[in-house]
Protein backbone atom coordinates (compact mmCIF):
# COMPACT_ATOMS: atom_id res chain seq x y z
CA UNK A 1 0.00 0.00 0.00
CA UNK A 2 1.25 3.79 -1.04
CA UNK A 3 0.50 6.52 1.08
CA UNK A 4 0.44 9.52 -1.46
CA UNK A 5 -0.01 13.13 -1.03
CA UNK A 6 0.34 15.97 -3.45
CA UNK A 7 4.04 16.61 -4.57
CA UNK A 8 4.85 20.08 -3.95
CA UNK A 9 3.67 19.91 -0.23
CA UNK A 10 4.54 16.20 1.71
CA UNK A 11 7.96 14.50 1.59
CA UNK A 12 7.26 12.06 4.51
CA UNK A 13 4.42 10.64 5.94
CA UNK A 14 4.80 12.85 9.45
CA UNK A 15 4.06 15.85 7.30
CA UNK A 16 0.60 14.77 6.83
CA UNK A 17 -0.15 15.52 10.83
CA UNK A 18 -3.08 17.56 11.17
CA UNK A 19 -3.71 16.96 7.53
CA UNK A 20 -6.79 15.74 5.92
CA UNK A 21 -7.10 12.18 4.94
CA UNK A 22 -9.30 10.15 2.54
CA UNK A 23 -10.06 6.66 2.60
CA UNK A 24 -11.53 4.67 0.70
CA UNK A 25 -14.02 2.76 2.93
CA UNK A 26 -13.38 1.10 6.33
CA UNK A 27 -13.29 -2.66 5.60
CA UNK A 28 -10.68 -2.09 2.77
CA UNK A 29 -6.99 -3.31 4.19
CA UNK A 30 -4.87 -0.86 1.89
CA UNK A 31 -6.98 1.83 2.34
CA UNK A 32 -8.33 2.06 5.76
CA UNK A 33 -6.56 -0.83 8.17
CA UNK A 34 -3.04 -0.81 6.85
CA UNK A 35 -3.03 2.80 8.19
CA UNK A 36 -4.50 1.86 11.43
CA UNK A 37 -1.81 -0.89 11.96
CA UNK A 38 0.55 1.75 10.70
CA UNK A 39 -0.65 4.63 13.03
CA UNK A 40 -1.06 1.98 16.30
CA UNK A 41 2.55 1.20 15.56
CA UNK A 42 4.22 5.17 16.67
CA UNK A 43 1.87 5.17 18.86
CA UNK A 44 -1.03 7.04 17.17
CA UNK A 45 -4.53 6.97 15.72
CA UNK A 46 -6.31 8.47 12.98
CA UNK A 47 -8.01 10.85 15.50
CA UNK A 48 -5.03 12.27 17.11
CA UNK A 49 -3.27 12.17 13.97
CA UNK A 50 -5.01 14.02 11.32
CA UNK A 51 -7.08 17.25 11.66
CA UNK A 52 -10.11 15.44 9.63
CA UNK A 53 -10.72 12.21 7.78
CA UNK A 54 -12.93 11.69 5.11
CA UNK A 55 -14.51 8.58 2.91
CA UNK A 56 -13.62 8.91 -0.51
CA UNK A 57 -15.66 5.50 -1.36
CA UNK A 58 -12.68 4.04 -3.81
CA UNK A 59 -9.11 4.24 -4.45
CA UNK A 60 -9.92 6.41 -7.58
CA UNK A 61 -11.96 8.93 -6.15
CA UNK A 62 -9.33 9.47 -3.31
CA UNK A 63 -6.87 10.13 -5.59
CA UNK A 64 -8.93 12.50 -7.81
CA UNK A 65 -10.05 13.98 -4.18
CA UNK A 66 -5.78 14.94 -3.81
CA UNK A 67 -5.84 16.20 -7.29
CA UNK A 68 -8.76 18.73 -6.66
CA UNK A 69 -7.39 19.45 -3.04
CA UNK A 70 -10.05 18.23 -1.45
CA UNK A 71 -7.78 16.03 0.77
CA UNK A 72 -3.68 16.30 1.35
CA UNK A 73 -3.09 12.17 1.48
CA UNK A 74 -4.34 8.85 1.33
CA UNK A 75 -3.59 5.20 1.27
CA UNK A 76 -3.85 3.52 -2.46
CA UNK A 77 -3.51 0.34 -3.02
CA UNK A 78 -0.52 -0.11 -4.28
CA UNK A 79 -1.50 -2.07 -7.38
CA UNK A 80 -4.65 1.23 -8.42
CA UNK A 81 -1.51 3.94 -8.17
CA UNK A 82 0.30 2.06 -10.64
CA UNK A 83 -2.07 1.53 -13.31
CA UNK A 84 -3.51 4.94 -13.01
CA UNK A 85 0.13 6.60 -13.24
CA UNK A 86 0.40 4.27 -16.08
CA UNK A 87 -2.30 5.51 -17.81
CA UNK A 88 -1.98 8.95 -16.67
CA UNK A 89 1.82 10.00 -16.63
CA UNK A 90 1.20 13.30 -15.63
CA UNK A 91 0.40 12.40 -12.16
CA UNK A 92 3.63 11.87 -11.71
CA UNK A 93 3.97 15.27 -11.31
CA UNK A 94 1.29 16.04 -9.04
CA UNK A 95 1.08 12.50 -6.47
CA UNK A 96 3.92 11.50 -4.78
CA UNK A 97 4.18 8.39 -2.52
CA UNK A 98 5.52 9.17 0.94
CA UNK A 99 5.90 5.97 2.03
CA UNK A 100 4.65 2.33 1.37
CA UNK A 101 3.31 -0.12 4.26
CA UNK A 102 3.03 -3.82 3.40
CA UNK A 103 3.38 -6.24 1.49
CA UNK A 104 -0.45 -6.93 1.19
CA UNK A 105 -1.22 -10.14 -0.22
CA UNK A 106 -2.60 -10.02 -3.50
CA UNK A 107 -6.36 -10.19 -4.79
CA UNK A 108 -7.53 -13.79 -5.36
CA UNK A 109 -9.17 -14.66 -8.88
CA UNK A 110 -12.32 -16.06 -8.10
CA UNK A 111 -14.21 -17.91 -10.92
CA UNK A 112 -17.19 -19.91 -10.67
CA UNK A 113 -16.65 -23.57 -9.93
CA UNK A 114 -18.88 -24.92 -12.29
CA UNK A 115 -17.04 -23.97 -15.52
CA UNK A 116 -16.37 -26.17 -18.13
CA UNK A 117 -13.71 -27.94 -18.11
CA UNK A 118 -12.54 -26.16 -21.15
CA UNK A 119 -13.13 -22.72 -19.49
CA UNK A 120 -10.82 -23.86 -16.63
CA UNK A 121 -9.39 -20.20 -16.28
CA UNK A 122 -6.34 -21.21 -14.00
CA UNK A 123 -5.14 -24.26 -16.16
CA UNK A 124 -5.32 -21.84 -19.37
CA UNK A 125 -3.53 -19.26 -17.67
CA UNK A 126 -1.16 -21.37 -16.36
CA UNK A 127 -0.19 -23.01 -19.36
CA UNK A 128 -0.06 -20.00 -21.19
CA UNK A 129 2.36 -18.29 -19.10
CA UNK A 130 4.75 -21.59 -19.03
CA UNK A 131 4.59 -22.18 -22.86
CA UNK A 132 4.71 -18.58 -23.56
CA UNK A 133 6.86 -16.11 -21.08
CA UNK A 134 5.38 -12.89 -22.95
CA UNK A 135 1.87 -13.87 -21.68
CA UNK A 136 3.23 -11.77 -18.27
CA UNK A 137 2.70 -9.00 -20.63
CA UNK A 138 -0.02 -10.25 -22.88
CA UNK A 139 -3.89 -8.88 -23.00
CA UNK A 140 -4.98 -11.42 -24.87
CA UNK A 141 -8.39 -12.52 -24.31
CA UNK A 142 -8.52 -16.58 -22.63
CA UNK A 143 -11.86 -18.10 -23.51
CA UNK A 144 -13.53 -14.73 -23.70
CA UNK A 145 -11.84 -13.62 -20.35
CA UNK A 146 -8.85 -11.00 -20.24
CA UNK A 147 -6.12 -12.27 -18.25
CA UNK A 148 -3.69 -9.37 -16.93
CA UNK A 149 -5.27 -6.84 -18.70
CA UNK A 150 -3.26 -3.30 -18.03
CA UNK A 151 -1.21 -5.46 -15.94
CA UNK A 152 1.84 -5.41 -18.99
CA UNK A 153 5.15 -6.98 -17.29
CA UNK A 154 4.19 -6.58 -14.01
CA UNK A 155 2.52 -10.65 -13.21
CA UNK A 156 5.35 -12.48 -12.58
CA UNK A 157 3.53 -16.35 -12.63
CA UNK A 158 0.35 -17.30 -12.30
CA UNK A 159 -0.39 -19.99 -9.17
CA UNK A 160 -3.41 -21.73 -7.63
CA UNK A 161 -3.90 -21.12 -3.98
CA UNK A 162 -5.39 -22.29 -1.39
CA UNK A 163 -6.43 -21.04 2.39
CA UNK A 164 -3.70 -22.63 4.06
CA UNK A 165 -1.19 -20.02 2.61
CA UNK A 166 -3.11 -17.68 4.36
CA UNK A 167 -3.01 -18.85 7.84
Amino acid sequence: MDVIGRRSRYKVFEDLRGSVWAYNYVHSLSGFGITHRGLEKIGENKASFFGKIIKSGSHLKSIQMILNKTTDGTGIDSNTLALQMKGHPELRDKLHVVTSWGPLPVYPGVVNSELPESQNIYQQASSQHASRPQMASSTEPIHGVQICAGYTGSVQRIVQINKQMFQ
